[in-house]
């Protein structure tokens, strides 16, 4: 009896101190894991949800979001509008500051707003600055960086001009492309070329060395493909806020099970689950939470004409007919329920889900459409429509581009085969890293892709203007003279009735042309260490948040 009591003790021990490693209240100290490796944490760059992760904690913008994920001040301390809604004043507090104890100033926010639209830069995500004055006639070298509608009143009172009314501008400026940057710490890490149109030299957000830093948080470790580390910002204007000092990204892993053992074993504070990990933690009665991450999967076809990697190339996909066979041979319920098989997911019948609008009433239940459903015959009928249109005997292999960690390679297998299935179309899986597939995505060079994206704002423009033909995150180059019109029309309407009939009509603009075929909605669901206590998840601002979080003994 001793020896077992003394076995019993020794176990809970083991235990109890497993649970406080990835937690510790002495330290202040939270232990967490990502999915990937940053491709780059220059906020004026490309925009990735794991970078967002960092850039959300060690940046801020003039407004923010509170620990209930409502809009609030940041770096402004108030702001107004301007005669009609053309444009806003803000009015920055005097005490933020760089993490070297500069202030942080209006003159930081004009030089990285310019920097985000600068045609050096070839920054995919430029057209989130177009709603700013001259921001797209920068973009395409026709204006000045100047001309861009914001300019520094003095070194507190920062002025923006608009384009045309945007009643979601408020919320943009949470948006990492609208993070500020210091012009002269930027300069020492990076060069112009000589012709001014690219970087000689980019050393800028390289490591932790080469970024300042105005948020909660300062970058003071990064491994790269291996570990973060994430120190409490004590320039930052409210230190107080910040219970937890240290977030320490040790681990980076796509590996569900892997990552699910690292929480048990206390090494990790939460995870997420797919089907497998979830049944275990159901059966070790774990407390599940969940919550609408607003990311959005969908196939996207490739509609250019040609493509600069394969001369010998045939644009297939240009062909209405030839879509609409594939919308109507995906069976999507499928992949919810028994590819995913995690509660919460939605099956998608629109680009923009269930996350955008008032939780209560979200936009999709204002403006529904109608599922989209499986018929291998009509898909059929639409195949053959296409082949004589096209005058093709036969149709090319064709390519599908996924991410190749464990849940990318079976939702591809799945189309692969459903597809092959329904079609009798050779699917070739093209299986690429996270970040190998993005530079393939953003090159152009796929047949179909199998991709997803995320909100930016709360408003339906975040998701209807990924297909208009200017926005560059548009892989598939979708061009139409009907559609771009329905989005610059909610872009320079201010009438909020007229500007959801627009996008009501973009959304069946998609439909009726298969532009994409919407898969799902995706729901998250997750495990966190009990004694961690206020950290955030939501579809808008930075996911998990920890900067309202602390550990509770």
């Amino acid at each position: 009896m001793p020896r077992l009591f003394l076995l019993l003790l020794l176990s809970f021990l083991l235990s109890a101190s497993a649970e406080d490693e990835c937690v510790n209240a002495k330290e202040k100290r939270v232990d967490l894991y990502m999915t990937d490796d940053p491709p780059t944490l220059d906020t004026m760059d490309k925009v990735t949800s794991v970078a967002w992760f960092i850039q959300g904690h060690v940046f801020e913008g003039l407004m923010a979001m509170d620990k209930n994920q409502r809009l609030g001040p940041g770096v402004a301390e108030r702001y107004e509008w301007l005669p009609g809604n053309l444009g806003l004043r803000f009015f920055l507090r005097k005490n933020a500051q760089w993490s070297d104890g500069k202030p942080v100033t209006a003159k930081d926010f004009v030089f990285a707003w310019q920097q985000v639209v600068a045609p050096a830069k070839a920054n995919e995500y430029a057209f989130i600055m177009y709603y700013v004055k001259n921001g797209e006639k920068i973009n395409k070298g026709g204006a000045p960086l100047t001309d861009l509608g914001v300019k520094a009143i003095d070194d507190y009172i920062l002025e923006v001009q608009l384009e045309n009314p945007c009643p979601f501008f408020l919320d943009l400026t949470t948006f990492v492309s609208f993070m500020p940057c210091r012009e002269d710490f930027f300069w020492s890490r990076a060069k112009l070329a000589a012709n001014g149109k690219s970087y000689a030299e980019m050393r800028y957000a390289a490591t932790p060395a080469d970024m300042l830093y105005n948020g909660p948080y300062k970058l003071t470790a990064w491994v790269k493909r291996t570990s973060l580390r994430m120190e409490r910002n004590e320039h930052y204007w409210q230190p107080d806020l910040i219970k937890i000092h240290t977030l320490n990204i040790k681990y980076i892993s796509q590996e569900f099970n892997a990552n699910f053992t690292l929480f048990n074993s206390g090494k990790i504070a939460f995870t997420s689950l797919n089907d497998e990990t979830l049944k275990a933690a159901l059966a070790a009665k774990l407390p599940l939470n969940t919550y609408n991450d607003g990311g959005f999967a969908y196939l996207e076809f490739n509609h250019r004409p040609k493509r600069s990697d394969r001369p010998d190339w045939q644009p297939i996909f240009a062909n209405r007919n030839f879509r609409l066979a594939f919308q109507h041979a995906i069976k999507s319920e499928d992949i919810v329920n028994r590819i995913i098989g995690i509660p919460g997911y939605k099956v998608g019948n629109s680009l923009v889900p269930h996350c955008i609008g008032d939780k209560n009433n979200p936009w999709p239940a204002q403006f529904p459409m109608a599922p989209i459903v499986k018929n291998a015959k009509l898909a059929r009928e639409y195949l053959e429509k296409a082949r004589l249109e096209l005058k093709l005997e036969k149709f090319p292999a064709i390519d599908l581009l996924v991410t190749d960690d464990p849940r990318g390679i079976a939702q591809g297998e799945y189309l692969q085969y459903c597809l092959s299935r329904a079609l009798g179309l050779k699917i070739n899986l093209d299986l690429q890293t996270f970040k190998h597939r993005l530079k393939k995505q953003n090159d152009g060079h796929f047949d179909l892709v199998f991709t997803n994206w995320g909100p930016d704002y709360n408003d339906p423009m975040t998701y209807i203007d990924l297909l208009w033909s200017k926005n560059q995150n548009n892989h598939g180059a979708y061009s139409s003279v009907e559609y771009d019109a329905l989005v610059t029309g909610a872009q320079n309407c201010a009438d909020p009735v007229k500007r959801n009939q627009l996008f009501d009509l973009a959304q069946r603009h998609i439909r009726d042309n298969a532009v994409i075929v919407p898969i799902y909605e995706r729901s998250i669901v997750y495990v966190v260490n009990k004694k961690l206590k206020g950290m955030t998840r939501d579809c808008l601002g930075t996911d998990p948040c920890l900067i309202h979080a602390w550990i509770e003994e």
